[in-house]
């Protein structure tokens, strides 16, 4: 999972609480247009975590910061699974958008150019320019990928408000 692309990319003066909202929703509508995570997709996420944190162990640092908070490792990864869940939630998700996003893009290259549109066209295009592809898109779908996001915690936010001032009319 690419955590940057998951993630987005944010301004400086957005908030921890606005980003973890955002994340959140983004979570949901991932659930709500059928995305799935299986039990065995987190436990080979969090083996993969255990992993990492064996291979630095020497260095104290995931360790003390256990301590501090007064957790044993067991206790640390059976409290965050439903956030590993949604992080790959949002990576299946994001890859989604990414590749629906790119091949949109080569479509409008290939109309523009006056070519035959065809499935196998767009697939040729993005085996054999992928390196391109990705150098030239990356900027343009991360902002697209925000953009997305602030929409989606903007609508949920007046929606929010809407149901909020029509009950307290009541």
């Amino acid at each position: 999972v690419n955590a940057s692309l998951a993630s987005g990319d944010y301004t400086d003066g957005e908030t921890v609480e606005n980003l973890l909202l955002t994340n959140w929703l983004f979570a949901r509508e991932a659930e709500a247009k059928g995305y799935t995570v299986a039990d065995e997709e987190v436990d080979a996420f969090i083996r993969e975590q255990q992993d990492m944190e064996n291979e630095n162990r020497e260095d104290g640092v995931f360790d003390t910061y256990l301590a501090s908070i007064g957790m044993s490792e067991e206790e640390y990864y059976a409290t965050f699974r439903d956030q590993y869940r949604d992080l790959l939630l949002i990576g299946k998700y994001s890859d989604d958008l990414r590749d629906g996003f790119i091949r949109e893009k080569v479509r409008a290259y290939l109309e523009e150019k006056g070519e035959n549109i065809t499935e196998e066209r767009i697939e040729q295009i993005l085996i054999d320019e992928a390196g391109t592809i990705n150098s030239r898109l990356s900027s343009e779908y991360n902002e697209y990928l925000k953009e997305y996001k602030d929409n989606l915690r903007n609508n949920t936010l007046k929606e929010k408000t809407v149901v909020r001032e029509s009950h307290e009319a009541e």
